[in-house]
């Protein structure tokens, strides 16, 4: 890729990657685990809380996508740079939501299909790059938007295979709790040792209890057989 694209090329999709993993190592908050953990534990969590991280971590997602761009702009890129950097920040944040969307079967210990989730987005990419290099048509903004197509398919398939397993997956605003919940959370994510866990446990408690209008929805437990993969 290197040399087709070019040293200057390749080294600003290497410096636009770069930069990307680190707003969006940010973004996770470790929620990925901390979900993972949740749903393992406690069988109920699916049907009463989960939802609520569906939405919550499409904002993070798109907030971090802001600040991405707010980060690359205070660094002077500009034009067709700031477009770049857009598309491989976009493909990044998707990758890593499609993980998270992993989760459950994470969670169940279905080893074999996460296995097989875990490497079919690099494969789509693989073959969208080999495509275009066969064709004659690989080029910067090809070899980007292969990649981020990649991520988005990615993405939308493991949400509807995720439909398909569990049944309606609702995206639903937390109900809100007892009021001072949240600043109790912020006060021990402060106070406590810093670590993955406590910062995502803490988090999620301030989002859970903000004050919000719920719809009714329901989803179905995540039970060992509901999974037939």
């Amino acid at each position: 890729m290197q040399d087709r694209l070019g040293h200057t090329a390749f080294g600003l999709i290497a410096a636009c990657s770069a930069l990307a993993v680190v707003v969006a190592t940010v973004a996770d908050l470790g929620l990925t685990q901390f979900t993972v953990q949740r749903l393992a534990a406690e069988p109920g969590f699916s049907d009463s809380q989960f939802p609520t991280l569906l939405p919550m971590r499409g904002l993070l997602t798109l907030l971090a996508l802001l600040a991405l761009l707010g980060v690359g702009w205070g660094l002077g890129y500009r034009g067709s740079q700031l477009y770049l950097l857009a598309a491989v920040g976009a493909g990044l944040l998707l990758t890593q939501y499609g993980q998270f969307l992993r989760a459950p079967v994470q969670a169940r210990q279905h080893f074999n299909t996460d296995a097989v989730l875990s490497v079919l987005e690099k494969l789509l990419a693989l073959g969208l790059v080999v495509g275009l290099l066969l064709g004659g048509q690989l080029g910067l903004s090809s070899y980007v938007g292969a990649r981020l197509a990649a991520a988005a398919f990615t993405a939308v398939l493991f949400m509807g295979l995720l439909r398909r397993l569990f049944g309606r997956l609702p995206h639903r605003w937390p109900a809100g709790g007892q009021r001072g919940s949240c600043c109790a959370a912020a006060c021990h994510l402060l106070l406590s040792p810093c670590s993955t866990a406590s910062m995502s446990a803490s988090i999620w408690c301030c989002w859970k209890d903000f004050p919000r209008r719920a719809k009714p929805a329901t989803m179905p437990a995540l039970t060992a057989g509901s999974m037939p993969l």
